[in-house]
């Protein structure tokens, strides 16, 4: 009907450890509300710079609407354009990148493909299908753990090699809410 959604997105940091530098940048990727927001982080034991992107990546049919090529490509050309636009490009320019998205990239066929800022991404072991049920109890002798069948929640690192961390899954408990997609 020609209404936009308004869709929210929030990065948490502890200021004890990080102190953010410059201003953050939010921007929409694609028509149908999914943001990403862009953190300037300097770590104060090490004066590193982490750049962190918190995104909700769009649906596969509109990474198609963004541009022309594989949808990892798309998705970076586009997160880089808006890297562009930031304040404090020297600091960029050799900040440890970290991705953590809903890629929607169910099944886990481009997502650990993705170079931000000339930088391949990893995403670590054990990852698993984290998405979607919103069931409490089981149904139809089926937990909530068996009905994740697609991928989607990753974290991605530049300063790590593919495997060398792992993700942690909180225990989902019976009869417990717990989020449609299994926290990481």
């Amino acid at each position: 009907n020609g209404q936009k959604k308004t869709i929210e997105i929030g990065s948490l940091y502890n200021k004890n450890k990080f102190e953010q530098i410059g201003k953050e940048h939010y921007f929409d990727l694609g028509p149908d509300g999914r943001p990403v927001l862009i953190v300037l982080l300097k770590e104060k034991s090490s004066n590193s710079h982490i750049l962190f992107i918190n995104a909700h990546m769009p649906q596969g049919y509109n990474i198609k609407k963004l541009g022309e090529g594989k949808p990892d490509e798309v998705i970076a050309n586009k997160i880089n354009e808006e890297i562009k636009n930031m304040e404090n490009q020297e600091l960029i320019e050799n900040a440890r990148i970290i991705l953590t998205t809903d890629s929607n990239d169910a099944k886990n066929e481009w997502i650990r493909k993705i170079t931000i800022n000339g930088k391949k991404l990893n995403g670590g072991s054990n990852y698993k299908p984290t998405c979607c049920t919103t069931l409490i109890r089981n149904k139809n002798d089926r937990s909530r753990s068996e009905r994740r069948v697609r991928y989607g929640d990753i974290i991605l690192d530049s300063q790590s090699s593919e495997n060398s961390f792992k993700y942690k899954y909180p225990k989902e408990e019976e009869g417990k809410a717990y989020s449609d997609h299994a926290p990481i």
